[in-house]
């Protein structure tokens, strides 16, 4: 493959000049080479990927998404499918951890191999009651430009206990960035309630989360935040709970309230299940 230097100080044809009249020298196929409707596919799944707006899947079936994108590019737009947008997206990963790997190596080819990232994980229950961990690293870039946070994997967990989520992030990392937690990482941030995280993960380094404190005060306060034994709460405060649903509700009516007027048609839409304002005098 030929640089632009290269390229550019290139003859235009073999015998130029000297009578022998060739062809124009070409430089080979690069293998990075990508066509429009490639590129067009590529930006809408990265759109997906990096937009800051939750993005449905179901927008790709959806006529009016795709006649908005024949608007821009044409009747022979490139429009991705659902099942050709989640191979799109699988090779945008791909390319994040090939990324991640080259970061993780330059800085500890920095470090001389001293651990110099940091390890950052919390514990989390979706709506539908299962179990995840949230793992991520933050480490200053090769260049000393900017504060990176990465997160490097949000994955379902059966087990929480210490010894069970430090294996997890230390088989995470190894998977994704080559390198093994204890010989990346220095310095562990995590909830106070699982410093021993850091313990079992054999990192001497361990700090216990200054939002997490300040913010399980308040949830506690209030009832939101509870402790449980055996499957029982043992420090319920139903009052708490009701006083913020009420002021929850409160909210939400003075929303509706406010924008009645430039929100009265879409409210008012049969079968559509709004019909709040209606309560509202």
């Amino acid at each position: 493959m030929f640089d632009n230097a290269t390229l550019s100080a290139a003859p235009a044809a073999v015998g130029a000049g000297g009578g022998g009249g060739g062809a124009a020298i070409q430089p080979p196929p690069s293998h990075f080479a990508v066509s429009d409707r490639q590129r067009a596919f590529s930006a809408q799944a990265r759109w997906v990927v990096y937009s800051r707006q939750l993005i449905s899947f179901a927008a790709f079936d959806d006529e009016y998404f795709k006649d908005m994108l024949r608007a821009v590019g044409g009747a022979g737009a490139a429009i991705l499918t659902k099942e050709l947008l989640k191979k799109y997206i699988e090779a945008e990963f791909a390319i994040f951890l090939i990324c991640l790997k080259l970061i993780c190596t330059l800085k500890m080819v920095q470090s001389h191999g001293t651990p110099s990232v940091q390890a950052v994980h919390d514990g989390a229950t979706a709506a539908n009651k299962k179990k995840y961990q949230a793992l991520a690293i933050q480490l200053v870039d090769p260049r000393w430009k900017r504060n990176l946070v990465i997160c490097v994997g949000f994955v379902a967990a059966l087990l929480s206990t210490a010894p069970d989520v430090a294996a997890l992030f230390n088989t995470i990392l190894i998977e994704r960035t080559g390198y093994a937690l204890v010989s990346l990482c220095g310095l562990m941030v995590s909830d106070r309630a699982a410093l021993a995280v850091s313990v079992k993960a054999g990192i001497d380094e361990a700090e216990a989360c200054d939002m997490h404190d300040g913010d399980k005060v308040g949830e506690a306060a209030t009832g939101k935040l509870t402790r449980s034994r055996m499957g029982v709460c043992v420090n319920p405060f139903q009052a708490g709970v009701t006083l913020l649903h009420k002021a929850h509700r409160m909210a939400v009516l003075r929303w509706l309230r406010e924008w009645r007027g430039p929100m009265g048609i879409l409210m008012g839409i049969p079968g559509q299940g709004f019909s709040a304002h209606q309560k509202i005098k």
